[in-house]
């Protein structure tokens, strides 16, 4: 399941009206995978109150996605967050970090029987201008182009893949950061490897405010192998300002935390 990707809340101007910072919103994701594969249709739900956020996957997804009913929850604007499986009554620490990390520690490793390697990255800003209103909120239009080479070894065999991708952003400065934000803010994710921040930092993009809808369109090709095309996106289908009550942004009482996987 794809997660709608990262966003950071840009300043507004003096003369701007406060931007909406308490409410309730859904969205539904598209994606459609390489080749003659049906559309992957995945729905979730969010509460989002300043520095708290709830998101909860209610439906759809890939084989493997997050359980119905479950969320990811933070209070402190994404510094801890955690998921929760009400079905297992159970929660984890949820680190994104430490994927990125394993994929920097491969790429340090010079031994071992994987070896990564990241090359020709790049990232622009390719337009931005204003949009049609959506939901009723004044909204901006970003195109942002990002790509790398990725060459691999596994077990002295040697691979290459290439990624490039497009992504069509519409999102309001008007409303604050839309809970994603902090689980994927820039700073989680440095590593330390100058080329894997670029390949993250490109997925970003530049801080804008809360997406309204986002298209992404990303050709893979690995190898001499035919280039694959995915496409995937992302539309904001309700939204309405609403103040949550506290405990929505608890970890319930008795619940056990257990490993991610086992959580899951």
């Amino acid at each position: 399941m794809s997660l709608v990707a990262g966003l950071v809340l840009w300043h507004l101007a003096a003369a701007a009206p406060a931007p909406l910072v308490s409410y309730y919103y859904e969205a539904t994701t598209t994606q459609s995978p390489a080749g003659k594969a049906e559309p992957q249709v995945s729905k979730m739900k969010a509460w989002v109150d300043g520095p708290r956020a709830r998101i909860e996957f209610v439906g759809g997804g890939a084989k493997g996605a997050y359980p119905e009913g479950s969320y990811v929850v933070t209070k402190d604007g994404g510094e801890t967050v955690f998921f929760v499986n009400p079905k297992k009554q159970a929660f984890a620490r949820w680190e994104l970090d430490d994927v990125v990390r394993d994929v920097a520690d491969r790429l340090k490793n010079e031994g071992g029987m994987v070896r990564l390697e990241l090359t020709d990255v790049s990232n622009e800003k390719l337009l931005e201008e204003a949009s049609q209103p959506i939901l009723g909120f004044e909204a901006t239009h970003r195109k942002w182009r990002s790509g790398y080479t990725m060459k691999y070894a596994i077990l002295g065999i040697d691979q290459v893949r290439r990624e490039d991708t497009v992504r069509d952003l519409w999102f309001s400065d008007r409303i604050a950061g839309s809970g994603y934000d902090a689980l994927l803010q820039p700073g989680r994710l440095k590593t330390g490897h100058a080329e894997l921040d670029k390949v993250v930092a490109g997925r970003i993009g530049e801080p804008h405010g809360f997406t309204l809808r986002s298209e992404t369109v990303t050709k893979v090709r690995k190898g001499k192998g035919a280039e694959q095309t995915l496409k995937s996106r992302t539309d904001v289908t309700l939204l309405r300002q609403e103040t949550a009550d506290a405990s929505r942004f608890e970890v319930p009482s008795g619940y056990v935390e257990k490993p991610f996987k086992k959580a899951r």
